[in-house]
């Protein structure tokens, strides 16, 4: 059975891009990816003050880059604000990280760094990290 995901709303465009000085290692991303498939943990966490680093496989990684991108469509409301950057090798095709920085209107303020390219990896920083994290585990 095949699985549909229809979006309602089209997901968040990056308003700013960022070119990096060197050329994306396809063959280290796709090792990088394959060790993701492999990986025995479907999560890990590291935590420490005001950071959290989460992996996961890259099944998962998938699937939550699916339900991340709905859900800060749903935050880019009038009491938030949402900026998304894309950040690329030099040859502007291949996206290496996207970052998701959101700031409330009560103050809460956290980024989201999603590192496309690497070990299916999160890192989720700044002053209000837990209350997204919080968010995410009550879904």
């Amino acid at each position: 059975m095949a699985l549909e995901v229809r979006n309602r709303k089209p997901l968040p465009k990056a308003e700013t891009q960022k070119f990096e000085n060197y050329a994306l290692n396809i063959d280290k991303m796709l090792r990088n990816k394959l060790e993701a498939v492999q990986r025995a943990q479907v999560v890990s966490f590291e935590l420490s003050e005001g950071n959290i680093v989460f992996s996961t496989d890259a099944v998962l990684f998938e699937l939550i880059d699916i339900s991340r991108s709905q859900y800060f469509n749903k935050l880019s409301e009038p009491n938030c604000n949402v900026k998304v950057t894309d950040t690329f090798d030099n040859t502007g095709v291949n996206r290496t990280k996207r970052v998701y920085r959101v700031i409330k209107a009560d103050g809460v303020r956290y980024t989201l760094n999603v590192y496309v390219t690497s070990l299916s990896r999160f890192l989720l920083n700044g002053k209000n990290c837990m209350d997204f994290w919080k968010t995410i585990c009550q879904i």
